[in-house]
């Protein structure tokens, strides 16, 4: 079956009203994966090739819940090296965290569960 379709089916089991993080691997994807997603639910795509006021309005309208579906590469939002410099609330505030791929660096996707406490759901 189709990564997207099963990630659509995923997000439309969820209840409505929580904050949802897609993470993937590759920039391009993250934008694609957004697309696919837009015609059910509103959502924003974060990666280091966003300009940085489209980074902090997309990290704003999620924080807010305006938009509930944020895309992400993982390495932007959690690495050291982020373009993000609050990768860490970015977890803490997801109501649910997805992988659409299988994370490179077990461990450090791990610690970002850890990071999301017992509010989030990883998945």
């Amino acid at each position: 079956m189709d990564k997207a379709l099963l990630l659509q089916r995923e997000i439309a089991a969820l209840r409505p009203g929580g904050r949802i993080v897609v993470f993937c691997l590759a920039k391009r994807q993250c934008d694609a994966i957004c697309r696919a997603l837009a015609t059910r639910q509103r959502c924003a795509v974060l990666h280091s090739e966003r300009r940085p006021a489209e980074r902090a309005r997309a990290l704003e309208d999620w924080a807010s819940g305006e938009v509930p579906l944020l895309v992400a590469t993982g390495a932007d939002a959690l690495s050291g090296h982020s373009s993000l410099a609050q990768g860490t609330s970015l977890v803490g505030l997801a109501d649910v965290i997805l992988y659409y791929d299988f994370p490179r660096q077990v461990r450090a996707r791990a610690g970002a569960g850890a990071r999301a406490g017992a509010r989030a759901r990883i998945r």
